[in-house]
């Protein structure tokens, strides 16, 4: 869908949250309804093609995207409430606009994502690099420095360390935003190398010291196998499977990303089948039981465990 791609596009490309825009004007932010439809409008004319199955249910192995010379989105101003829109002077066809300017020409034969692709990529775009700088920090610091990552707005911008984004995201350019070097650049940081330890009480996030991240999906299913199983399972898809739940609608995850550490994680552990199936499946916490020793050594190997 049209309005997925803009929603998507902005979120992971550019770590702009634009969905609010689709039903009326961003409220505390530049982002009107005709740069959420002029986005969308990119994609009016792709059409896809799925093709080879794979075995499983509904699944195909390839996907074929092609261009087709008809195809326009709408801006409704009956379906969106005209009382909360404001500011928006459009109505009608949407027009393909790039959010940080330049427009697709007019006319047949246009096909629109091959003039998204360089605005999106272009040096006078320079929201991709930061967003990309942004989330790597993120991912190696555990909070981003604008946070959270996908959410770059007027106010969460302009932050006391601003001038490190901006600093990061000059040399990310300079060297043609080679994520290895950005990745070097963070760990060959001070703040990076730095402990988590502090002398005082720590009231905000200044990477004064390092941030304690929670375990990502991965490294806690890894980790309950290794202490129930002895070896983890190293399966991906469980990993996904079992975490899914506790990421909200809408969130970009994956099995590295950290958990969000709530009530609901806790009860998952607590309360999942499976887990309690690998704490009683005869595993280590079995061999402890079996095993020499006093009562008390074994309740401290099952604790180390």
């Amino acid at each position: 869908a049209v309005s997925e791609f803009a929603t998507r596009v902005g979120r992971n490309f550019l770590g702009i949250r634009l969905l609010c825009a689709k039903c009326h004007d961003h409220p505390f932010d530049q982002w009107t309804v005709e740069h959420f439809y002029g986005l969308a409008a990119f994609n009016a004319r792709v059409r896809t093609r799925g093709y080879g199955n794979s075995g499983e249910k509904d699944a195909v192995d390839h996907v074929e995207l092609s261009y087709k010379d008809d195809g326009e989105v709408m801006i409704d101003p009956v379906k969106i409430d005209s009382d909360v829109v404001g500011k928006s002077k459009q109505s009608g066809v949407a027009k393909p606009f790039f959010l940080f300017g330049g427009m697709a020409p007019p006319g047949p034969g246009v096909d629109r994502i091959k003039f998204l692709v360089p605005m999106m990529t272009g040096k006078a775009n320079k929201q991709l690099p930061k967003m990309l700088v942004n989330r790597t920090w993120g991912w190696l610091m555990g909070r981003g420095i604008v946070h959270p990552v996908d959410d770059f707005t007027a106010r969460t911008s302009k932050t006391s360390l601003s001038g490190l984004l901006d600093s990061l995201t000059s040399d990310a350019q300079a060297n043609a935003t080679s994520m290895k070097h950005v990745i070097r650049a963070i760990c060959n940081s001070q703040a990076y190398q730095l402990q988590c330890a502090a002398d005082g009480t720590v009231t905000k996030v200044d990477f004064s010291r390092a941030t304690v991240k929670q375990l990502s999906g991965e490294q806690l299913l890894n980790s309950v196998q290794v202490a129930t199983k002895g070896k983890p399972d190293r399966n991906i898809g469980q990993v996904l499977q079992m975490v899914n739940s506790l990421f909200p609608a809408g969130a970009v995850w994956c099995e590295t990303t950290p958990l969000p550490g709530t009530a609901r994680q806790a009860l998952l552990l607590r309360n999942n089948t499976e887990i309690q199936g690998w704490i009683s499946g005869g595993g280590v916490l079995s061999k402890i039981k079996s095993g020499a020793g006093s009562v008390e050594d074994k309740v401290d190997e099952m604790f180390l465990a």
